[in-house]
């Protein structure tokens, strides 16, 4: 046995490498303990290996044989590591050992009771060549890093490092008693000192029992805890001990507390309901059943017949309890009672599937208290019976659902990637090769401002510095990240922050998605409508100019004595007509495409409703011939607010509209009134053709013409800009119309 290999045995440190090898038992993953104080190095056999993966290295015994494992121009940086008074903490240092072996080494601090420790963390990072260990050929998550992604769904969970004392409290059990994550220190006694007294002596009693039997003894207690504000609540304390010492010492246990004080409550109002039964039912269960040695009933709650569906004379008369449970729980239930009751056992407890008399097999969790006669030998005993169904199934459920998260982690077509608080990458999932072209060891380490473009870099820090300030828990936003190609494509990043107890963030959780043909397709659709609009904008200005001159010298046309002439008048009332349209049209064009590429905003004022309409009315009149329209209203003055210049277009185009689609029928009306709620109303009514029903739902839309006014000229541009207008306006329209009878569009004005 050489002499590095005794101190490990000998000394008092062991069962602290022991844990934290535990603890990073990852592939390709070592441990290593340096004590400050007598300068000793600690390591465990598989660390031994990792230096004698070729026949001619030697043992190492101790800091020297391990430098001498070095290539020379990295052991400068190793004796670093190695110096008691090494600061450099969690800073990962890239090494490389005489035979080809690559390595990550990051330092860690350890205080104990009586001594310093630098706990050095060995990653591999490459593979020699002839070294082929099949099992390291893939890095999978940890479960320990899986429990950290699924920190925030778990309710009450704890993690307590029993060597250390140190207990991981989850935000949720802390937040079960009032406090916030950072209120509740992460030990023991944080939670211990809220227990009922009376409750805590039962709890560590029943703790101390499933230590003692190994684990075989299942620790589930339920305990009073006394919450912030003072009044107590109920929980439920589940777990066990999942790691143990050469020696049999416990290491670690972790478990989950329930917040159950609604089910006692409950329970409690059937216990005061029953006082009868308040002496057998001490379990507060729900069936109490008493069975003899040979497992014959005795005697039966009431409450089976709620529960089960069988009367308490039913179930006696069939007496022999095993006969309920499932055939596949039989066996198991009957050696565990046996076992307890040959070791004199005054309690015990199993889960089983109880059949109902519906055929149905339900979860129920039975607490046994034996009763022995003053020889020790075993005569009966209580059966306390919990239905568990719903909790067993949602257990399953939820180490379902837990697996399931996992492998869409390693699985989905997002990538996912956590930052430490220096914002490097920890872990990325593999699918970044398949998105980006990296390996996911090419990028651990790396900056997540490796990946961003310069441009990009100021904006999107300033953006992490405002999150971190605020606390946030979660963010959002869009980038373009750099290819290992060199190509740059779009990704929306989702984040969630983790904070310590000071409030710094302790890692970031990214789930980026490839958006990148949507971006680029959006980009080149708005590229595209905008040419559109500016060359319907400069045709449209372009057809105005020569319009307004063919216009002016129509206009002197009339006005000559040759014009008297009525066959030269027709023409020239036809060219003027046809002319006025002409420049409507351009006119609605213009106004459409400076509403898409500018936008278009509303200069609110104070209106009169009455005043505006009866103006108007007298522009529209002399176009009319001989046709008119009727204002109706019984108010004098109204008021509403809205931009005077559109609110004009808008009533306009529904006045002309009621003209242009009713001839020969009687003159249109707009009737104007104040509905009972304060609101302004204002409705255009025509008698003309009418609208098709399949026609309503599109009027709004641009270039959009009814089917029965194909052959009436028209742009199918007014009425969109009616709606986009009176949308600026807050004013909203219906339509109502029939065919052959006419249309009535109604404006409501919101109230000032």
């Amino acid at each position: 046995m050489h002499e590095q290999t005794r101190q490990i045995k000998d000394s008092p440190n062991t069962l602290l490498v022991r844990l934290l090898n535990d603890m990073y038992s990852e592939p390709g993953q070592y441990v290593s303990v340096v004590s400050s104080t007598t300068g000793s190095h600690f390591w465990g056999s598989g660390f031994q290996e990792l230096f004698t993966t070729h026949h001619e290295a030697g043992p190492i015994t101790d800091n020297a044989g391990l430098l001498q494992q070095i290539k020379p121009g990295y052991r400068e940086k190793v004796q670093q590591l190695l110096a008691p008074d090494f600061a450099m903490q969690n800073k990962p240092i890239t090494i490389e050992l005489n035979n080809g072996i690559q390595l990550t080494v990051r330092c860690f601090r350890y205080q104990s009771e009586k001594d310093t420790f630098n706990i050095l963390v060995w990653s591999r990072t490459h593979w020699p060549a002839g070294y082929q260990p099949a099992q390291l050929a893939h890095y999978p998550m940890s479960s320990g890093l899986y429990e950290e992604l699924l920190e925030v769904s778990l309710a009450g969970f704890w993690d307590w490092n029993m060597v250390t004392n140190y207990e991981y409290l989850s935000p949720r059990f802390k937040a079960m008693f009032g406090y916030e994550d950072h209120e509740m220190e992460n030990h023991p006694s944080a939670w211990q000192k809220l227990i009922d007294p009376e409750d805590a002596k039962v709890m560590f009693a029943e703790f101390d029992k499933h230590i003692e039997s190994k684990g075989a003894y299942p620790f589930s207690v339920q305990a009073r805890y006394q919450h912030r504000k003072g009044h107590f609540i109920y929980i439920l304390c589940s777990g066990r001990v999942i790691s143990w010492g050469e020696d049999g010492k416990p290491l670690r246990a972790i478990g989950t507390h329930v917040d159950i004080t609604e089910q006692v409550k409950t329970q409690k109002a059937l216990e005061e309901k029953q006082i009868e039964y308040q002496k057998l039912i001490e379990y507060a269960s729900d069936i109490v059943v008493i069975t003899d040695a040979q497992g014959q009933i005795e005697w039966v709650s009431d409450n089976v017949e709620r529960q089960l569906g069988y009367t308490p004379a039913a179930v006696q008369e069939n007496r022999f309890f095993l006969g309920y449970l499932h055939p596949d729980d039989q066996d198991r239930v009957l050696a565990e009672v046996t076992l307890f009751a040959s070791n004199k056992e005054e309690e015990g407890t199993y889960t089983a599937r109880l059949l109902n008399k519906d055929g149905v097999y339900r979860w129920y969790e039975v607490f046994l208290h034996f009763f022995y006669n003053e020889n020790r030998q075993f005569e009966r005993v209580f059966n306390y019976c919990k239905d568990i169904h719903e909790a067993k199934i949602a257990n399953e459920a939820l180490a379902a659902q837990k697996e399931e998260y996992a492998n869409l982690i390693e699985y989905s077509a997002d990538i996912v990637v956590i930052y430490d608080e220096y914002f490097r990458i920890s872990w990325v999932s593999n699918n970044i090769e398949y998105r980006f072209g990296y390996k996911p060891g090419e990028v651990l380490g790396q900056s997540y401002s490796a990946f961003i473009p310069p441009e990009q870099e100021q904006e999107i820090i300033l953006m992490f510095q405002k999150w971190i300030k605020d606390r946030v828990d979660t963010a959002e936003y869009t980038g373009r990240f750099r290819l290992k190609s060199g190509e740059m494509r779009w990704f929306n990043v989702y984040l969630r922050f983790f904070y310590d107890e000071h409030g710094k963030p302790e890692k970031v959780i990214n789930y980026c998605k490839d958006i990148h043909e949507q971006r680029t397709a959006q980009q080149e659709r708005e590229a595209l409508n905008q040419l559109k609009s500016e060359f319907v904008s400069m045709a449209s200005h372009q057809f105005r100019t020569p319009m307004a001159v063919f216009a002016a010298n129509l206009e002197i046309l009339q006005g000559m004595e040759q014009a008297e002439d009525p066959l030269v008048r027709r023409i020239l009332d036809r060219m003027s007509i046809e002319s006025d349209r002409m420049i409507k049209l351009v006119d609605d064009v213009l106004l459409v495409s400076k509403m898409d590429t500018k936008g278009e905003t509303a200069n609110p004022e104070v209106v009169d409703l009455i005043e505006l309409v009866e103006n108007l009315i007298q522009q529209l009149l002399p176009g009319l011939g001989d046709r008119s329209i009727e204002l109706d209203t019984a108010l004098e003055h109204v008021t509403v607010k809205a931009d005077r210049t559109q609110l004009e277009h808008i009533l306009k185009n529904l006045l002309e509209n009621a003209v242009k689609y009713s001839p020969g029928k009687a003159d249109p009306v707009i009737t104007i009134w104040e509905a009972p709620s304060g609101e302004v109303q204002a409705a255009v009514t025509d008698f003309g053709m009418g609208i098709p029903e399949n026609n309503i739902e599109g009027l709004f839309q641009q270039f959009y013409r009814g089917d029965n006014v194909k052959n009436i000229v028209g742009t199918g541009l007014g009425l969109y800009v009616v709606k986009r207008f009176a949308d600026l306006n807050h004013i909203k329209v219906e339509v109502r119309s029939k065919l052959k009878q006419g249309t009535t569009f109604t404006l409501t004005f919101q109230e000032e």
